[in-house]
């Protein structure tokens, strides 16, 4: 299936004359309306048990289709898997080196669950899944929010596991080009307005009412997500830092090293600083605090 969404350079065209003898490839054309809406309207056509996902400017490694299939064929449980991502870029990249460095890590269904209010636990086009999971929970979000990682968020939260094979699948190109670089979508806000409402749901579900939420970082993204996290319905009581802060935004911070004992808060970790979720986790693990019961790493 070939998607043509709204191109003016002569592709669907050229496409069109190319295939037009293969029988098994079918062409859509629709108006240029975003990638959101060309990958749904790609799912549409699809009819076979697995779809793999894959953009043109990336590399597809020996292998791949065969390992995820085998993986989902003897894993009914499972129903979607990734792999392990090889990075190429510009020197500019550096932060997507180091993001696809962490997401390499996740390969357990557990550690893929816990990532995901941090970050994206998939390079997009590295994943293979049921076809089944978009008749049962929908396809891709076209409101304006990361697509891919609403998807995750979504699936996960309706209970579908996840994993990943541990063997290099993609060849991911990051490009200067990439819609993830230029596109508001893929925007630092558009990230948190996809997060927060299956967070705030998270919160509501797992966290007693009687526990009150506090959340670790006083800087101004910290500030915006408790700011969306009230709206949604969840009470923060206030901060976590470094610093002896008193007050911010009208809510007392609590130092670092004076956090309550485990079960007397919940600490929803919101510091993005490269790294520093990890040295939070430990910090907590360290105090007797367990993860998804006295706090959780958000981003």
């Amino acid at each position: 299936m070939l998607v043509d969404n709204g191109s003016n350079d002569g592709t669907f065209d050229s496409v069109a004359t190319r295939y037009r003898v293969h029988h098994r490839i079918r062409l859509a054309h629709e108006p240029q309306i975003g990638i959101a809406h060309a990958l749904n309207t790609g799912l549409k056509w699809c009819s076979g048990e697995y779809i793999a996902r894959m953009d043109a400017d990336d590399i597809c490694l020996p292998g791949r289709l065969e390992r995820q299939v085998a993986h989902l064929d003897s894993n009914p449980s499972v129903g979607l898997v990734s792999g392990i991502v090889l990075h190429q870029g510009q020197e500019e990249s550096e932060g997507m080196a180091y993001y696809v460095e962490q997401i390499n890590k996740l390969l357990k269904s557990e550690d893929i669950r816990k990532y995901r209010f941090i970050d994206s636990p998939f390079a997009h086009p590295s994943v293979m899944f049921r076809k089944e999971l978009i008749d049962q929970f929908g396809g891709y979000n076209t409101s304006g929010v990361p697509e891919d990682y609403e998807l995750w968020l979504r699936w996960i939260e309706s209970g579908v596991k996840m994993e990943k094979i541990n063997e290099e699948v993609l060849l991911w190109n990051d490009l200067p080009t990439r819609l993830s670089r230029n596109h508001p979508n893929y925007s630092r806000d558009s990230f948190e307005s996809a997060r927060i409402p299956y967070l705030q749901r998270w919160l509501r579900s797992y966290v007693r009412p009687d526990k009150p939420i506090f959340i670790w970082g006083g800087g101004k993204f910290s500030r915006q997500k408790a700011k969306m996290l009230e709206e949604a319905g969840t009470r923060i009581h206030g901060f976590i830092d470094v610093l002896d802060k008193g007050l911010v935004d009208g809510k007392p911070v609590i130092h670092f090293t004076n956090i309550p004992p485990p079960g007397s808060i919940f600490i929803l970790s919101s510091v993005s600083n490269r790294g520093k979720f990890q040295e939070i986790r430990e910090h907590l693990i360290a105090k007797g605090h367990a993860e998804e019961l006295d706090f959780i790493i958000s981003s």
